[in-house]
């Protein structure tokens, strides 16, 4: 997979997540206006990123420390809220990309993170479930085998996998900072904190 493809589908991410509360901010506007044939206003269940009925703020940063022997890692996480849906199983979708670092026992070095994540309730308990590919560069290595050879390249160095994570998030709706737990990979098992806005 190339490097860049995965750089063109964070911004895409980023912006997708942007523009769309203000094409959203207008769907709010019109349904506000055109009653339904019942007389009552026509607000839809499905909102892309605003402050929907589930009451959770649309963004979202965090860091995370996971560990899993002599293996860990540190990153830190930006989430946007795409899809609000109070009435589903799943309530929220949210748009999330992170970099950091890890470690093991003989290695260090660089990850970057895509992926999309699910929250359920509509309260301050929450399971959440997310996917998507991570990029892990193996520094240490590239810059060890590169004082011999300085026309080594980093592609063999740079690992692309699926990623994934399965937990507990605690999240008011009111605000303030959130706590989050579980188990992922990269991550493995993890704790984040984090704050919305």
């Amino acid at each position: 997979m190339n490097f860049k493809l995965i750089n063109s589908t964070a911004l895409f991410i980023i912006l997708f997540g942007i523009n769309s509360s203000s094409a959203q901010n207008a769907l709010l506007l019109k349904n506000e206006k055109e009653p339904s044939q019942t007389g009552v206003a026509n607000k839809r269940s499905i909102l892309l990123g605003q402050k929907t009925g589930i009451g959770l703020k649309k963004n979202a940063i965090y860091g995370t420390l996971g560990t899993l022997l002599l293996y860990g890692v540190a990153k830190v996480d930006y989430e946007r809220m795409i899809i609000g849906n109070p009435k589903g199983f799943f309530t929220s979708y949210w748009a999330r990309i992170g970099y950091g670092g890890y470690y093991n026992w003989n290695r260090k070095g660089r990850l970057f993170t895509l992926g999309l994540t699910a929250l359920t309730g509509t309260g301050k308990n929450h399971f959440e479930i997310g996917g998507g590919i991570t990029s892990c560069f193996d520094r240490q290595g590239y810059l060890i085998d590169r004082r011999g050879n300085e026309s080594v390249k980093r592609s063999p160095y740079r690992n692309i996998c699926p990623s994934g994570a399965i937990g507990y998030r605690f999240q008011n709706s009111k605000g303030g900072s959130f706590f989050r737990t579980g188990v992922a990979y990269p991550e493995a098992f993890y704790i984040s904190l984090g704050y919305p806005f």
